[in-house]
C-alpha cells in the first residue's frame, strides 16, 4: 500500500534538517510497479517522457500559478465540471501529476464522485476501503485508504464502499478534520479533489467551501457565458483559482 512516516510527529527540527526530513520521506514512497509511458499515453495523462511538450508544459504553469497563489508548502485543490463532458476527471489527475512530477513535492488525489468514481478505474488500481469508509468508521486508519498508483510521488485515496448522499459525508465534521489533517501529515503534498459538476451538485459546493483554492472546467461552447459566471459565484472570488476550457478547436494556419 504505502510506505510512508508522519513527519507531523517528528520531533521539532531546524529549516535544514526539516527539508533532509521531507526529502527522506519523499524517498521512502515506493512504488510496486511504474506505469509505463503507453500506460499512461492511452489514458492521456502526462509524463516527462511524453511527445506533446506543449500539453505537459501547460500543466507545469497551472502547476506554478497554483504554487504562487497559495503562499505554503501545499494546498487542497478542489477540481470540478460547468456542464457535461468538461473532461475534469482527467484534469483533476493531470494536475495531481504535474505536482508529483516535481521531485521535492508529492501529490494526492481524492475521488469525491461518490455516485460515479473513475479514478481507480483509470490508474487501474484494484480499490477497497476509501474515503467514505474513513468517514464513517473511526477504526479505519489513514494507511488503509492511501494507494499506491503506479506513479512516483503520487497517491490516489478512492471512494469507497459506501455510495450514500455524499452531502452527508462532506457536510461532516469529519471531513474537514481530515483535510486540515492531510495537510498537517503531508507538509509536502498537494491535494487535489475531484467532484462532480458544481453547477448541478450541491456536494461539489459543499467541498468548495472546505478547500483552499478550485478550479472550473468546462468544455470549449458547450455551456453559456452566464452559466459560467453563476459557478464562478457559487466559488467566491477568493477561492476561485482559475476556469479551464477544454477541447478547444485548432484554427489551421491559412496561407494569403
Amino acid at each position: 500500500m504505502s510506505n510512508e512516516t508522519d513527519v507531523s510527529r517528528m520531533p521539532s527540527l531546524r529549516p535544514t534538517g526539516i527539508l533532509a526530513a521531507r526529502a527522506s520521506q519523499i524517498a521512502q514512497m515506493r512504488e510496486d510497479t511504474i506505469r509505463s509511458p503507453e500506460f499512461l499515453d492511452q489514458r492521456h495523462l502526462i509524463h516527462a517522457r511524453m511527445e506533446d511538450r506543449k500539453a505537459l508544459n501547460q500543466f507545469r504553469n497551472v502547476r506554478t500559478r497554483l504554487l504562487q497563489s497559495c503562499g505554503s508548502d501545499n494546498a487542497v485543490v478542489l477540481v470540478s465540471a460547468v456542464g457535461d463532458g468538461a473532461g475534469s476527471t482527467n484534469m483533476a489527475l493531470n494536475l495531481a501529476i504535474s505536482f508529483a512530477l516535481d521531485s521535492t513535492k508529492t501529490a494526492l488525489i481524492i475521488d469525491c464522485n461518490i455516485q460515479d468514481p473513475q479514478l481507480d478505474s483509470i490508474l487501474d488500481v484494484e480499490a477497497g476501503l476509501g474515503l467514505t469508509d474513513y468517514l464513517l468508521d473511526d477504526s479505519v486508519g489513514m494507511e488503509a485508504i492511501l494507494y499506491q498508483t503506479g506513479i512516483a510521488r503520487l497517491r490516489l485515496i478512492p471512494a469507497g464502499t459506501h455510495f450514500e448522499s455524499a452531502a452527508e459525508f462532506f457536510t461532516s465534521t469529519n471531513m474537514q478534520v481530515f483535510l486540515q489533517a492531510l495537510k498537517l501529515r503531508y507538509p509536502d503534498r498537494f491535494i487535489v479533489l475531484h467532484a462532480p459538476a458544481i453547477d448541478v451538485s450541491a456536494d461539489s459546493r459543499i467541498l468548495a467551501s472546505l478547500c483552499d483554492m478550485t478550479i472550473l472546467v468546462t468544455g470549449y461552447g458547450r455551456v453559456s457565458e452566464t452559466r459560467l459566471v453563476e459557478a464562478a459565484n457559487i466559488v467566491g472570488k477568493e477561492r476561485l483559482a482559475g476556469i479551464v476550457v477544454n477541447q478547444v478547436p485548432s484554427v489551421p494556419f491559412l496561407d494569403r
